[in-house]
């Protein structure tokens, strides 16, 4: 059995590994603690196509937070921000980064209603497919916490016996406490 499974998420670079669940990572071994690492952002850049996850991934969209929306139904049961009209029209620099596609709203509401479900579930599964694991740490900096914050709920409502902790930039400070207070299905932060 692995007790302690460290989570990826997206929107997290292909090009960038987490250095924080690499530290992590070779400090349970050094200590002989089972882990793994799973980086879901590979998983799911291959769902949705890898050159378009990473133009995403790299427009860091301060503006639209494209990636964090395409999560919020699956964290929080509804969208969140501006009415849908406003928020595509925030969207427009990222949305002409896209390659190859005709209709990208048309494209990205897909992704949101079909594939986001969808690969939660597969997370899911991949996480618990062999016996459960104990601990479920989640590493999150810039857009990768509402991602997260859905699997963890997701992983709350199935396994509730299973720690889930959060770290990184996202969760610093009153982010951090903030977050913690507000989902239920978070044990702990760093």
């Amino acid at each position: 059995m692995i007790p302690i499974k460290l989570i990826n998420m997206p929107f997290a670079s292909l090009t960038h590994p987490s250095l924080a669940l690499g530290q992590f990572k070779a400090q349970l071994t050094s200590e002989y603690i089972p882990s793994l690492v799973h980086n879901f952002n590979f998983d799911f850049s291959m769902k949705m196509g890898e050159l378009n996850y990473e133009l995403l991934a790299k427009s860091k969209g301060f503006n639209s937070q494209l990636g964090e929306w395409l999560f919020s139904e699956q964290a929080w049961g509804k969208t969140f921000g501006p009415d849908e009209d406003k928020f595509w029209s925030q969207c427009n620099i990222v949305l002409d980064t896209l390659d190859g596609l005709k209709n990208p709203q048309k494209w990205l509401k897909t992704i949101k209603k079909e594939l986001i479900p969808e690969f939660l579930d597969d997370c899911l599964y991949t996480l618990f497919n062999d016996q459960s694991p104990k601990v479920i740490a989640f590493t999150c900096t810039f857009f990768q916490t509402i991602s997260s914050l859905a699997l963890a709920k997701k992983i709350k409502e199935k396994y509730p016996e299973v720690s889930i902790v959060f770290g990184g930039a996202c969760f610093h400070d009153e982010m951090g406490l903030e977050l913690i207070k507000k989902c239920s299905f978070i044990d702990a932060v760093s």
